[in-house]
């Protein structure tokens, strides 16, 4: 429960639903059905839209802290050919991701990539990076379990709307595990 004292929010032990809102003699009581609406309770807007937001931040963060973590490649494909990972020579490459940081590694050696971001709003969901000179690539993703599919086309290209490749696209597909830490 959360209880609302001369206008400042002190949250107990969970931000999790129901709630009830005290302001002196008043009490409002809110349901995980008034999440997201603006609720006008006798001079409560304000109060009620500070408790929204508390309990929004007991929300997952999503797709950005689902990739945090290290990932090995399990298969990549470019302009139509498919490469078997082990086929790279130094064998087993990881993308770690710190943050909007990108990091790969190859043979124990690490290699910052630049950054990346993540919009998951977009059909198919946007993967944008760019590289520390400051080239940027557009892509997309699919982060499903402990699979991890990014789509991306070469620097200047535009971005692919398709998990595939053909000959001369200059398109990447690249599946990832989660790799145990």
């Amino acid at each position: 429960m959360i209880s609302l004292t001369g206008g400042s929010a002190r949250p107990s032990a969970s931000l999790r639903f129901p709630v009830v809102l005290s302001l002196g003699d008043r009490f409002v009581h809110l349901s995980s059905r008034d999440c997201g609406r603006e609720a006008v309770v006798k001079g409560f807007t304000g109060p009620i839209m500070m408790i929204g937001m508390l309990v929004a931040a007991d929300v997952p963060a999503g797709d950005m802290q689902r990739i945090q973590g290290t990932w090995a490649l399990v298969s990549s494909e470019s302009d139509g050919v498919s490469r078997p990972p082990e086929s790279i020579k130094g064998g087993k490459v990881l993308m770690i991701f710190e943050g909007d940081q990108l990091i790969a590694k190859l043979e124990g050696r690490s290699t910052v990539l630049g950054t990346f971001a993540l919009d998951p709003t977009k059909m198919p969901k946007a993967y944008d990076r760019t590289y520390p000179d400051g080239s940027p690539r557009q892509g997309i993703y699919e982060l499903e379990g402990e699979t991890l599919k990014i789509c991306i086309a070469a620097v200047g290209k535009d971005r692919p709307m398709t998990f595939a490749t053909k000959p001369g696209d200059g398109v990447s597909l690249l599946v990832y595990k989660r790799e145990n830490p």
